[in-house]
């Protein structure tokens, strides 16, 4: 498990998938509680506070509200989008990183996650604390790949991924704060 930390609205989150999509409010849920229900649950830790991403009133993109993941190295929070083995979807959030913290995330092939199966590898924001305003991702079809970000800003985080042609053949575009990370049609990387 990896376990690093940031704070991250997802006010306009969206997910397209063969005219199915969701989105999350994050002004939905109470201050100060645990999220574990719709689309959220963790990776197996039991979805209480300290576990599930935290309802928090402490920094918001648009709002009040938006889902924290506390910097005490005991959140395990996941976002399911629903084990997604074909087609093409799309995944668009805000994100905040406080100066001087990390950030991470990865996309797993299946919820409950078991042992883990990363689809995309690890997207790094700050990596060790090493690189405030840097990110990098460890495993694309162009290797290791590095970005910036707004470091103490919000910024939107945005996903395409096309698994249409099945999953051994799938393809993903990431832009961060309007800049493309990986340009589309870039392969997926199974680490």
């Amino acid at each position: 498990m990896k376990k690093n930390y940031f704070l991250v609205a997802l006010l306009s989150f969206v997910m397209v998938t063969m005219n199915a999509q969701f989105s999350d409010d994050m002004e939905s849920y109470a201050d100060g509680q645990p999220i574990f229900e719709n689309w959220w649950t963790d990776w197996g830790c039991g979805g209480g506070a300290g576990c599930a991403i935290m309802s928090s009133s402490a920094q918001a993109n648009d709002g009040s509200l938006s889902g924290l993941i506390p910097s005490d190295g005991s959140t395990d929070a996941v976002l399911d989008l629903g084990n997604k083995i074909f087609g093409q979807w799309a995944l668009e959030f805000m994100m905040y990183v406080p100066a001087g913290k990390t950030g991470y995330f990865n996309l797993q092939g299946t919820v409950p996650i078991g042992s883990g199966e990363w689809v995309v590898g690890n997207i790094f924001f700050n990596q060790d604390g090493a690189n405030p305003g840097g990110g990098s991702i460890d495993d694309s079809a162009l290797g290791a790949v590095e970005f910036t970000y707004p470091e103490g800003e919000w910024f939107s985080v945005v996903m395409n991924v096309d698994i249409s042609l099945g999953i051994g053949l799938a393809t993903w575009q990431f832009a961060v704060a309007g800049t493309d990370v990986l340009p589309d049609r870039n392969s997926i990387h199974k680490c």
